[in-house]
């Protein structure tokens, strides 16, 4: 397998169709670059993708069992029915809990919730988190957000209870699932703008039907409701997920995002207020700020305080909810840290990147609640699969999993599954349930597996130039149009520029200890660049080629460019940027 330390590859694009687009569209040609690699390639298409409305998301009703859902639902709002809407612990799960909870509510329904606690009850849908739910309740409907798909056991017990079940989620269906009052998941569908949908997004498509059918038979109580009101909660919760932000995602995160600069919920304010945001929150927030501290609560015990703090509308109640979420997120951290240095002394001594495809991690005592995450870090770092599994003293594991964009993580456990106890999940996250007896043959198998779908593909470390610019065409005007291309996340990362031969002027600056602050110049054009954790990468003598993403820098009041550097190298002799 080729190996090369920081490999740049170039985006392959018809230049002539870039050139013809960016005259007919006025938009500039290293934006239109970035759209034709997507295959977006005319101006209508390029319209829709960088202006995204709402009114462009397909019918609900297009997602099988959606019509049996909505059924169900308004009887069950009809005939004062006690529901149940029965989430997860993380952001996603908490997030589609509440948008149920507030549009059934608003809908005249007599509704509750319950959400699994990650230690006693398990992920997802689970009969012991079932009986927990039905504990001295008279439950008439349990609707599921963002689980149900696969939890045969559980929909058994819920029958047998005579509970009508409307399972919504957007989990991989690995079997047959039990017969339900009504099944929503759009993998069931060869629809590539709702498969991607988060639990939340799901939970979304279920309203708008709720509401469709209400205004279909003029119900009073559909005509107070606007469901852009909810779409704060639904970004939160997309991008916490970590879903492809395209498609549809795409439309409901945009459009999330222009709720939540104006008019947020009352918890996501608080949150915001907490991890000390200021200006413009954008996908890089909802992911590395916000997304942390509401699902710091479901990984350190209970997720029910990021819940109530979603549902509440008391102000100071919301501020003390958010201050403890705040402090439940820096204990996570600490603990992670710990568990990820435990977990690198683990692999690096026997890591070999020609024979390991995919790693399999486990030890007594590890905090289940973290693992998840630490599992996506160490994907990220060893830019492999990875399995990340907690045992306890009796050798019950729960493992959580991490991959990359190249593989289906769950196809792979659905050929280790005579090795563990249960499983599920979606393309590039999963968790499962395995005995320690089984650990060593499940950490030979999931590598062999790894293999054979891994062994042909490039997995070091490679930056993709989506387009090579002069610094002359490096102006706000770009930066617009960049800007258009947000939000950035899965599937959809921010644009990266090369400029070849660059100057720096003066000496870099190590800022923090970490970072590298540097002026770059190129023809009589300079900017002002940041490097982030490359403090201890010395440049080059003489010019450099430089890959960066554009962004706005504002100190003390005044806005300037700033370049984003991903990577730099000592410049090639020819000024020629490849084609």
């Amino acid at each position: 397998m080729k190996q090369t330390a920081r490999e740049w590859k170039n985006t392959l694009i018809d230049q002539g169709r870039v050139s013809i687009l960016s005259e007919e569209t006025g938009i500039p040609a290293p934006v239109v670059c970035v759209l034709v690699a997507k295959g977006i390639d005319t101006a209508e298409t390029i319209e829709r993708f960088l202006n995204p409305r709402l009114s462009d998301l397909s019918d609900p009703f297009l997602i099988p069992g959606m019509r049996q859902a909505c059924d169900r639902i308004w009887q069950a709002i009809d005939q004062k029915h006690n529901i149940v809407i029965h989430g997860d612990f993380d952001a996603d799960g908490v997030t589609s809990t509440t948008l149920m909870v507030k549009v059934l509510r608003q809908l005249g329904g007599k509704v509750t919730a319950f959400l699994p606690h990650r230690i006693n009850d398990g992920y997802g849908l689970s009969q012991k988190g079932l009986e927990r739910c039905f504990n001295g309740k008279q439950v008439n409907l349990l609707i599921t957000v963002d689980c149900g798909t696969n939890a045969q056991t559980a929909l058994k017990y819920a029958a047998a209870r005579g509970v009508d079940v409307v399972v919504t989620d957007h989990h991989e269906v690995s079997g047959i699932t039990e017969p339900v009052a009504a099944f929503v998941n759009p993998k069931t569908i060869n629809n590539p703008s709702v498969q991607a949908l988060a639990g939340v997004g799901v939970a979304f498509k279920v309203c708008h039907a709720l509401v469709k059918a209400g205004l279909a038979c003029t119900r009073p109580a559909v005509s107070g409701i606007d469901l852009r009101d909810y779409l704060d909660i639904v970004a939160a919760g997309t991008v916490a997920d970590v879903v492809p932000l395209l498609e549809e995602n795409r439309i409901l995160v945009r459009h999330g995002l222009s709720r939540i600069n104006s008019k947020p919920n009352y918890g996501l304010r608080a949150l915001i207020e907490v991890a000390g945001i200021n200006g413009v929150i954008d996908c890089y927030h909802l992911g590395f700020a916000i997304g942390p501290r509401l699902n710091a609560a479901g990984r350190m015990g209970s997720a029910d305080p990021a819940l109530e703090l979603l549902l509440s509308d008391d102000h100071d109640q919301v501020l003390k909810i958010a201050s403890e979420l705040d402090l439940m997120n820096r204990e996570r951290k600490k603990a992670e840290e710990v568990v990820v240095q435990e977990c690198v002394k683990l692999i690096d001594p026997f890591f070999d990147e020609t024979k390991t495809f995919g790693i399999v991690v486990g030890q007594q005592d590890w905090h289940i609640g973290i693992i998840g995450i630490v599992a996506a870090g160490l994907c990220g770092k060893y830019r492999r699969p990875v399995v990340v599994i907690g045992f306890d003293e009796e050798g019950n594991g729960r493992g959580s999993g991490r991959s990359t964009e190249s593989m289906d993580i769950v196809d792979v456990l659905k050929d280790c599954k005579d090795l563990l106890v249960s499983f599920g999940g979606h393309r590039m996250a999963a968790g499962l349930s395995i005995k320690k007896n089984c650990y060593e043959d499940f950490c030979l198998r999931f590598n062999q597996l790894c293999m054979a779908k891994l062994k042909d593909l490039d997995l070091s470390r490679v930056y993709h130039v989506d387009t090579w610019v002069d610094f002359r065409e490096v102006d706000y005007k770009l930066l617009e149009y960049v800007n258009k291309l947000k939000p950035f996340g899965l599937s959809n990362p921010a644009p990266v520029f090369g400029t070849k031969c660059v100057d720096i002027i003066g000496s870099p600056k190590k800022i923090a200890n970490k970072h590298l602050k540097m002026t770059l110049a190129s023809g009589g054009t300079q900017f002002e660049a940041i490097a982030f954790e490359m403090g201890d990468r010395a440049p080059p003598s003489g010019s450099i080629d430089v890959l960066f993403s554009l962004q706005e820098n504002t100190y003390m009041g005044r806005n300037s460019l700033q370049l984003n550097i991903k990577d730099f190298r000592a410049a090639e002799k020819s000024k020629i940027y490849p084609d």
